[in-house]
């Protein structure tokens, strides 16, 4: 991530490389009086070379993670999934590591999801080749198919994201964390399913969860099948929610799922 943004990648060079270079000379005549041997003084300079500019890099690492933070930050926090977009496209692919690609990629594609372009989105997260024992990666990545296809309205493929996620909460290597988030996330796609195929579902508790989000887009998405079980079901609180997503979720596609 260093390398996508110019304030993380000057330091890097301008401060990083320098600040090497002078610890090792500095460390070289000082050591001078307690190593011995030229192998040894070498190689404990180069060692403190290498922490100098490893000390730098971890700045670094930090600086380009809040840029970073900050591209997201138009549709996470702001509901503005082109705005969003529009901020990654400054990102250069090739200078991401094989981990950071993965998370860009789940993050554009989240993009085009708000955005209404699933087949877009769709494109992006089957485009992503991840291994089998990266089930971390596996379980971002059939998230975002799964949210793409119940909002697309393929329930084939929904059901093929269920099986994969529960396949993943039981490899032996899975970790408690991974496998609890995993169940939950299925739980949440069911309830959604349920609700866009017209059966009941515990709509209280989905109040509940609207009413205690703090994360904009969640709670969003919640706005949304309330919206719609509320509708279906002909309860007065429907108006409420119906108002929620058209104002805070006017830039996303969710208006136009409810026909406002």
């Amino acid at each position: 991530m260093i390398k996508a943004f110019p304030k993380s990648r000057r330091i890097a060079i301008w401060v990083g490389i320098p600040l090497a270079i002078v610890s090792l000379i500095i460390s070289w005549f000082i050591l001078g009086n307690f190593v011995s041997g030229i192998f040894s003084h070498v190689l404990v300079s180069a060692i403190i070379a290498v922490i100098a500019y490893s000390l730098v890099l971890m700045v670094c690492r930090v600086i380009a993670a809040g840029e970073y933070q900050k591209l997201l930050l138009p549709l996470y926090e702001n509901l503005d999934p082109e705005a969003m977009l529009s901020s990654l496209g400054s990102i250069n692919e090739n200078c991401l590591s094989d981990g950071e690609r993965i998370m860009f990629l789940v993050h554009k594609a989240n993009g085009y999801i708000y955005l209404g372009e699933f087949s877009k989105a769709e494109e992006i997260l089957s485009s992503v080749s991840i291994s089998e024992k990266d089930l971390s990666n596996k379980y971002l990545i059939t998230g975002g198919l799964a949210t793409c296809r119940l909002l697309s309205g393929n329930a084939k493929g929904v059901r093929e994201c269920i099986d994969s996620l529960m396949g993943i909460t039981k490899v032996p290597n899975c970790s408690k964390d991974l496998s609890l988030r995993a169940r939950r996330v299925v739980g949440y796609i069911q309830f959604c399913q349920s609700i866009l195929m017209g059966r009941n579902a515990d709509i209280e508790a989905a109040i509940k969860d609207f009413e205690t989000s703090r994360v904009p887009v969640h709670k969003l998405d919640v706005a949304y099948y309330i919206a719609i079980y509320m509708s279906r079901h002909k309860d007065e609180r429907a108006a409420e929610y119906i108002s929620y997503v058209k104002e805070k979720g006017s830039r996303t596609v969710y208006p136009k799922l409810l026909n406002l």
